[in-house]
Parts: structure tokens; C-alpha cells; sequence
């Protein structure tokens, strides 16, 4: 949630509540399945790199352009 909180305000764009909720849900989601095997520092680094995955991917297909685009307007 965090990570796509800063990936917003880094794209100059406005923060909502359900784009953090999405966050959060994609940072669990990718942890789950490792959640057993890996400590509080690998388990961020997965959450993070989940979140702007996904960030990337709802920028680029939810509002049809890639993030590039969006900081340079």
C-alpha cells in the first residue's frame, strides 16, 4: 500500500483510498505463498515489487498510457 502511495504522489498524481486499497491487496496477495519461508525484509521486497507491478499494469491498461506519460504531462 505504501509503495503505490509513493508511486502516485511520484507520478504527481492524487492519492485515493482505492488505489491504496488495491495496493494492499496486491502486496498480500504476492506474499502469501512465500509467507512461511521468508523473512521481514524479503517479504517487503515482494510486496514492493508486486506493487509496482501492479501500479504499471493499472496505469497502462486501466487509464491508457504508461506511467512515462503521465509524469511528463
Amino acid at each position: 500500500m505504501i509503495t503505490w502511495v509513493f508511486y502516485e504522489k511520484m507520478l504527481g498524481r492524487k492519492m485515493s483510498a482505492i488505489e491504496s486499497c488495491i495496493g494492499a491487496v496486491v502486496g498480500l496477495v504476492a506474499i502469501t505463498p512465500a509467507a512461511g519461508f521468508v523473512n521481514i525484509g524479503q517479504s517487503t521486497f515482494i510486496g514492493f515489487v508486486a506493487a509496482m507491478v501492479q501500479a504499471y499494469h493499472y496505469a497502462r491498461s486501466i487509464l491508457g498510457r504508461t506511467p512515462y506519460k503521465i509524469a511528463n504531462q
